[in-house]
């Protein structure tokens, strides 16, 4: 028998932009001895950015957490079909479900305007075609996913365990990556 796999993911900026971090939990479910009573099993993982934002630690979360299930499933130690996602971020859970990425990617990953501004360049493309690449993955491993919005900083205890792991990874800069695309863009944006 086949559990949905729960993702909790986070991301934190100090000073947005500032040291970074990301989070997410993973919970998933096996049933080892076939009794019907399924055990929980639980990962959590978080790492450090030397330097981006908020809106890209929340990106990356979801991209890092759910090529982590995928690897997980391709070795067997994993086994679902579907990946039930939680963030507190709006911005990235309306991307996925009002259809933002394909419009922004029918439109040459530009915004459509609003509230009397022109069209811009989509922020975050980069992460954002890694999502939809993930997504293919996934499609083509039979596993579907859906992305829910949780209110941050409430009472969901995963949610605020992912807010956790992702500022704890912010404050300490331990073994920070690089986010080599917006450190790019951020140094040339700042060097005029």
């Amino acid at each position: 028998m086949l559990f949905p796999v729960e993702l909790y993911t986070d991301g934190s900026s100090l000073r947005n932009p500032g040291a970074s971090g990301l989070a997410y939990i993973i919970r998933y479910w096996v049933d080892p001895n076939n009794t019907g009573t399924p055990e929980s099993q639980q990962i959590e993982f978080s790492q450090a950015y030397r330097l981006s934002t908020n809106n890209r630690m929340e990106i990356l979360a979801v991209i890092t957490g759910l090529k982590d299930v995928l690897s997980k499933v391709r070795a067997s130690t994993i086994q679902t079909n579907q990946i039930n996602i939680f963030t507190d971020s709006e911005y990235v859970s309306n991307a996925i479900n009002q259809n933002w990425l394909s419009k922004w990617q029918s439109n040459n990953w530009m915004t459509s305007g609003y509230r009397d501004r022109s069209p811009s360049a989509v922020k975050n493309k980069d992460l954002w075609e890694q999502v939809l690449n993930i997504q293919g993955e996934l499609k083509n491993e039979g596993i579907n996913f859906t992305i829910s919005h949780v209110q941050g900083h409430a009472d969901n205890q995963f949610n605020n365990r992912a807010d956790e792991l992702a500022q704890a990874a912010s404050n300490s800069g331990e073994n920070s990556l690089i986010d080599e695309t917006y450190e790019e863009i951020y140094v040339s944006n700042h060097a005029r």
